[in-house]
């Protein structure tokens, strides 16, 4: 309930930060954090999920440097320990992304460039990383959606498709050099916010989510989720970060439940569904 200190468990929580992406994976007493939002929300919402005592965040991974994935980011360096960096090889000539890079060296975060076939485990909890790839040119400006690191995630019998903001033309090129069923998954995260230019028919198809997660700010001047994208998830369980605050995949007496809602994190929402 709330008010009560955060317990370790076994979870996935798509953040409510607004109009941004922000994911914690815990497994136990350590954590994975993808994105941090646009803002110091992320500061709030992982005090929710977190133990005040626990300082520590043992992976953080930026998907790619566009400010509603990174400028959270920065609010927690300053307010975590960090065991390594993970991000994209992408040369964006932003304030924010040359503070973002400027604040790792400075309290020496062990960090990593992000490609195709790398894995990370942790005690159960597997991360593959799916893109990008070694053979993409290092890229400036627009166009970095593409470039977005995603990640597959399995911990026990769930498994999750995280894709950062990648689009229509990158998802196409992971569905046609598929290896051995790594898109399928229980839980896709909808890409760039449930934009239109994302999540496409081939990609649904390929993946065959039960769930999909929309991470978006309520009332958004980008009008996210797109009803084209609400559309091709139709016959699916939707969840939205707008409309029901975090979403969280938490297992429990040996089952993997979602609730959705503010603080009470422990509260199994009736508008959400067993997995």
């Amino acid at each position: 309930m709330a008010g009560l200190v955060p317990t370790p468990q076994d979870k996935v929580v798509f953040m409510d930060v607004g109009q941004g992406d922000a994911i914690l994976l815990e497994r136990g007493t350590r954590q994975v954090l993808i994105d941090g939002g646009p803002d110091r929300k992320i500061l709030e919402r992982l005090s929710e999920e977190m133990p005040f005592f626990d300082r520590k965040i043992e992976v953080v991974m930026l998907t790619h440097p566009d400010t509603d994935h990174l400028a959270g980011l920065l609010e927690v360096l300053n307010k975590y320990e960090i065991g390594l960096v993970l991000l994209p090889k992408v040369a964006d000539a932003t304030q924010l992304q040359e503070e973002w890079l400027n604040l790792l060296l400075a309290k020496n975060v062990l960090y990593r460039f992000a490609e195709r076939g790398q894995v990370i485990e942790m005690a159960g909890l597997t991360i593959n990383i799916l893109n990008p790839t070694r053979e993409m040119p290092v890229m400036a400006g627009k166009r970095l959606n593409d470039y977005s690191v995603a990640t597959k995630v399995y911990m026990d019998e769930i498994s999750f498709l995280l894709p950062g903001d990648l689009e229509q033309t990158r998802e196409s090129w992971l569905v046609n050099n598929e290896r051995g069923g790594e898109l399928a998954a229980q839980v896709l995260k909808a890409g760039h916010h449930g934009s239109k230019s994302s999540t496409s028919q081939q990609w649904l198809d390929r993946i065959n989510p039960r769930v999909a997660v929309v991470s978006a700010g309520k009332d958004n001047r980008y009008n996210h989720p797109s009803p084209e994208t609400l559309e091709r998830l139709e016959g699916r369980v939707v969840l939205r970060t707008d409309q029901s605050g975090s979403v969280r995949f938490v297992k429990e007496g040996g089952r993997w439940l979602v609730g959705c809602g503010g603080k009470e994190w422990t509260k199994m929402a009736s508008s959400c569904t067993n997995i």
